[in-house]
């Protein structure tokens, strides 16, 4: 059966690394048609290969050990007093299964759903889809952290080509963009990560780092080293996740490409970083001042974030907002040392990321009957155009608002923070305590504020998505709604599958059979007797039926109260529709400081190196050249004699090395 999962695995990378390969051959002849195929087959090959590995790797009698590990090859090793070996090895466990199926399955239902427009899109928009797909996959799949982090890089570049390619206007994507800017802080962040690993650890190889014992010994000789590597990760984590204070990226890409490549970004850049902490779970675990940092960012991500999209006059940016919001409750839980907030965050990650993809596809239709535009003032009383997007839109809100998928989890596991001590949580070979766990002491001074702050951000959360969505299908309205519009099946059946898969997630979940799946991953996650989720679910399901009802009493129904609710709020109004103007000061301090020194090494490139440098070496290289012209007389003894004097150089270097 371990060569079924190593095959499995290797068509879940394959197959959209090849639809890559042959996409970009087949769009240099013209040939977009294949390209789109070849990028479906791809997607929905890696789907199927995931679900396969999802039932092998779940089931005991099937695959015995917790993990299953395949060497490609190997690619680097260097002897001497410490040694580096890098080697191309594919790891995957219940966790990474259930990862590359959801995010396979996403990529699927983005490219059949944009069959009717696929000639809109501009060249080698779909190779570039393909080989994001297969960058996702292999971060995922990566058993070792710099081959993680080739991997991370060469989705950072998919992600940046599709920025570009999945601009229909030309002047969009020429346009400078904050997601440079966030992507770079996420690469660095991670590669002083793995620095600090190798000279800590020795080793790179992620299920040898992880062990009890290495980060005990870590810890003994060199206690601010975990530390310091958990700060690095979570800044690049923080970064491909949109959280505060490196959210800024967020709004340009919501809004300036289509919605199914917006869509595909969210599911294939956003989930890396929630992975990467979820993977590192164990060094957290001794970072105790790490977690309780992770807890108090991401508590305020999702308070500052669920505060802005209220003011937003877009629907995409609306949802990209959200999709941030949603993983910062996934930090959230994360910060909680327990195999209740595990399951939380990982239910959480599958079943919004599903939802809000249900969500993009529904914007998308949206915006191909508007000319593109997705602002609410162009939009209302679309219900009657698309009933179909309608139904899908209400079915995946409130699966996002419900809190049936992770939200109660949080709120249990936070209430229960105080009575945990907790070991840590990894895929280990020792169940000794690496030591004493200070998150839950750390947590408990917290956790009150964090449970207010939950609810509070629920309910300003089903809020702003509830907005969005009377304003779109409801209200007043706009010019574009008394047109026709159709709703061909390529572009509403995606939509209902993703809800179907959802659903299942979410029944699944409330199972025992999910948490046996979960601990063959986490299989050294302390199991807290945490109580009834009823109380805490029944909390977050009223807040989020308070926002509802507010958002259809102001915004279902043409009113004038939302105009003299936003005169009232005043200032607090502004700063929610204008973002707190964290955009306006990146692009004041951030941006200006940085386009100042590009002008300056501009200014040291051509003046020194390109001028005052190149003529230094060129006259050493012409004075050189005149020195031993006199001996290039095209003699052939003064060849021989040449070749003579190199061998006998080239015999004394040997000679002197061997002694």
């Amino acid at each position: 059966m371990s060569k079924v999962v190593a095959a499995l695995m290797c068509i879940a990378a394959a197959a959209p690394l090849v639809a890559a390969v042959l996409g970009f051959a087949f769009e240099s002849f013209r040939r977009q048609a294949a390209s789109y195929w070849l990028a479906v087959l791809g997607g929905g090959i890696a789907m199927v290969a995931g679900a396969a590995l999802v039932t092998i790797v779940s089931n005991p009698m099937l695959l015995p050990q917790d993990a299953s590990q395949f060497e490609l090859f190997h690619w680097l090793q260097l002897g001497g007093s410490t040694r580096f070996d890098v080697s191309l090895a594919l790891r995957v466990d219940s966790f990474a299964a259930l990862l590359i199926m959801m995010i396979s399955a996403i990529a699927a239902a983005v490219l059949v759903h944009g069959k009717q427009r696929r000639h809109e899109q501009r060249q080698q928009y779909f190779p570039c889809l393909s080989l994001s797909l297969f960058a996702a996959v292999m971060v995922v799949l990566s058993a070792n952290l710099i081959v993680l982090y080739f991997f991370w890089q060469l989705g950072t570049v998919a992600t940046l080509l599709l920025q570009n390619r999945g601009c229909p206007n030309s002047d969009e994507s020429t346009k400078p963009s904050n997601l440079f800017f966030s992507l770079v802080v996420a690469d660095v962040a991670l590669l002083l990560g793995v620095c600090f690993v190798w000279t800590s650890f020795r080793t790179l190889e992620i299920s040898e780092v992880l062990t009890n014992s290495n980060i005990a010994n870590v810890l003994a000789e060199r206690p601010a080293v975990v530390g310091t590597i958990c700060f690095c990760f979570l800044v690049a984590a923080f970064s491909r996740c949109a959280q505060f204070p490196l959210f800024v990226w967020l709004h340009d890409t919501e809004t300036s490409r289509p919605a199914n490549a917006a869509l595909f970004q969210g599911a294939t850049l956003m989930p890396a970083g929630i992975y990467l902490v979820l993977r590192c779970n164990a060094l957290f675990s001794a970072a105790a001042d790490m977690q309780l940092l992770m807890a108090l960012l991401g508590g305020l991500s999702v308070l500052l974030l669920s505060f802005i999209a209220i003011g937003q006059q877009d629907l995409r940016r609306v949802l990209g907002l959200s999709s941030a919001l949603t993983l910062g409750f996934s930090f959230l839980a994360l910060s909680i040392d327990t195999f209740d907030a595990i399951k939380a965050a990982v239910v959480l990650l599958l079943g919004h990321s599903l939802a809000k993809a249900v969500l993009f596809l529904a914007a998308d239709n949206i915006a191909a009957h508007c000319d593109g535009t997705t602002k609410f003032e162009r939009l209302g009383g679309l219900r009657r155009q698309f009933p179909k997007s309608w139904w899908a839109s209400i079915l995946a809100l409130l699966v996002l608002v419900s809190g049936v998928w992770g939200q109660s989890g949080i709120l249990l596991s936070l209430s229960n923070a105080p009575a945990t001590d907790n070991t840590s949580v990894a895929d280990v070979a020792t169940d000794e305590p690496i030591s004493e766990n200070e998150s839950s002491q750390n947590l408990a001074s917290v956790a009150g504020t964090l449970v207010k702050l939950v609810l509070i951000s629920g309910f300003m959360h089903s809020l702003a998505v509830f907005r969005a969505f009377f304003l779109t299908f409801h209200g007043r309205e706009s010019s574009e709604s008394t047109e026709t519009a159709r709703e061909a099946t390529a572009s509403w059946f995606p939509m209902f599958a993703l809800i179907a898969i959802v659903l299942a997630v979410g029944v699944y979940s409330q199972f025992g059979s999910f948490d046996e799946l979960l601990l063959r991953s986490f299989w050294n996650a302390d199991m807290v007797e945490s109580g009834s989720v009823v109380p805490s679910a029944l909390s977050f399901a009223l807040s989020s039926a308070l926002g509802i009802v507010i958002a259809w009493m102001a915004y279902a129904n043409p009113s004038v109260w939302p105009q003299r609710i936003a005169r009232v709020a005043g200032p607090f109004s502004r700063l929610s529709r204008h973002g707190l103007y964290i955009e306006e000061f990146y692009c004041s301090f951030l941006a200006r400081s940085i386009k100042q020194l590009s002008i300056m090494c501009r200014w040291v490139d051509r003046q020194l190196f390109q001028g005052l440098g190149s003529r230094i070496f060129s006259r050493i290289a012409d004075r050189m050249a005149r020195t031993v012209r006199p001996l290039q007389t095209g003699n052939i003894q003064m060849y021989v004699l040449s070749l003579l004097l190199m061998i006998a150089l080239l015999a004394m270097t040997l000679l002197w090395s061997l002694e």
